[in-house]
């Protein structure tokens, strides 16, 4: 069992909290929120701060972190925590930009420190199951890859006024950039491209008030370790009412076609045969299975999620400068 800091006290941090209960994880949780109203009534010892201790009273204090505040403040608290060389669990995304982000992955290779970041859809039953039809080359050489997701704003969470949310404020980090940055996550854990060419287009429509865009459509290209080229688009929106999810990847032997709402991964094949891959699962294990994972790597310098949700942040500032500039944007991530 762990002394536990949870900075933030969202939705998410609630959900973690609950699962490492469930997981018999937490001897003493320390909740650091900037309100006066208290935390819930958990079945543990916990207390509530308001401020991040000095570097030196946080050496040996807590095993480990998880950060849920808002990503404007994500780099300023995992800095002062891995200086303290305390192991740190980052929601998404990892930063407000590219440049924050690196000084994060520098500061973690010199502390040794393990930092993993929280795009749990790499988590899913599906993640795993796509993954494994690409490694066994089953659709042969990848020629296109479409990914998408839109889920309207005010949904999300209908007890509150989206409008005073992260996701609607751009000095927070909000916009579909950073909030729906989980597909652009497992876009590059799945394909692993050595080069991106981006193309994009943000917008920002009145639909909403909000003052960050809330669609995004970002085409180009992956170069792929195999020396070849796939066509990508990637459609990103906070608008849709009837929420859609998906991945479709087309190869010269079938197409792979990942529905990530209705748990549903089917496989067809140009020989006209069809398998459905069974991906079904509680919404919650991918929760679950992530803090699994970070408990089991916390100890070991591990930076593998890290490296891959900086890369993320990369191909995000490229599609901010290609969308500025109207032009297409190359990018290069071998690493």
């Amino acid at each position: 069992m762990y002394n536990v800091l949870i900075i933030g006290y969202g939705n998410i941090a609630k959900r973690h909290i609950n699962n490492l209960i469930a997981l018999n994880a937490i001897k003493f949780l320390t909740v650091l929120r900037h309100s006066d109203t208290a935390i819930d009534d958990y079945p543990i010892t916990s207390e509530q701060i308001s401020a991040l201790p000095t570097s030196d009273s946080l050496k040996g204090r807590f095993d480990f972190c998880i950060i849920c505040s808002p990503t404007n403040s994500h780099i300023e608290y995992a800095l002062q925590l891995l200086a303290a060389k305390i192991p740190c669990l980052i929601e998404k995304p990892l930063a407000m930009n590219a440049a924050e982000g690196k000084k994060l992955v520098s500061d973690a290779r010199l502390q040794g420190t393990s930092v993993q970041v929280g795009y749990n859809l790499a988590f899913t039953k599906g993640f795993a199951q796509v993954l494994a039809v690409l490694q066994h080359k089953e659709l042969g050489r990848i020629w296109r890859i479409d990914a998408a997701v839109g889920q309207y704003l005010p949904n999300w969470r209908p007890h509150k006024n989206y409008q005073t949310a992260v996701s609607a404020n751009a000095a927070l980090g909000g916009g579909v950039l950073l909030e729906l940055s989980h597909e652009l996550d497992y876009l590059l854990a799945l394909f692993t491209p050595e080069k991106i060419a981006v193309q994009a287009t943000l917008l920002n429509h009145s639909i909403l008030t909000m003052d960050c865009e809330n669609q995004a459509v970002i085409s180009g290209s992956f170069n792929l370790a195999d020396g070849l080229q796939a066509a990508i688009i990637v459609k990103l929106d906070m608008l849709q009412q009837q929420p859609s999810r998906y991945l479709h990847v087309y190869g010269e032997l079938g197409v792979l076609r990942w529905d990530l709402i209705l748990q549903q991964l089917v496989l067809c094949k140009h020989d006209g045969t069809e398998q459905v891959i069974d991906i079904k699962e509680d919404t919650n294990q991918q929760y679950i299975s992530q803090l699994q994972h970070f408990l089991m790597i916390k100890n070991q310098a591990n930076l593998d999620s890290l490296n891959t949700a900086y890369k993320t942040m990369r191909w995000i500032d490229a599609i901010r400068q290609s969308a500025a500039k109207g032009q297409t944007v190359h990018l290069e991530l071998i690493s």
